[in-house]
């Protein structure tokens, strides 16, 4: 839905984030049925889990190529707050 709304509102905005290398992450394809399950049992922000679960995802990704370098700041564009 991203790149339909980029197209829609933002016209050459997937052109820009593909020259960039910009990776769009989907928060809810970040945890396995089972934990979004559990999580709904114990009551609580399953959204806000899957977002937290991406970000950390991506950070170790990130973090995981560059062994040893200090990292500092890391940014985050969402539609909700972690």
């Amino acid at each position: 839905w991203i790149e339909v709304s980029a197209e829609n509102f933002l016209p050459g905005l997937t052109d820009v984030l593909a020259e960039l290398r910009v990776q769009v992450v989907y928060a809810r394809r970040s945890l396995p049925h089972w934990k979004i399950r559990s999580a709904a049992r114990d009551n609580l922000d399953i959204f806000q889990l899957m977002k937290q679960s991406a970000m950390r995802k991506c950070i170790k990704k990130v973090y995981s190529q560059r062994p040893g370098q200090s990292w500092n700041n890391v940014l985050s564009i969402g539609d909700s707050s972690t």
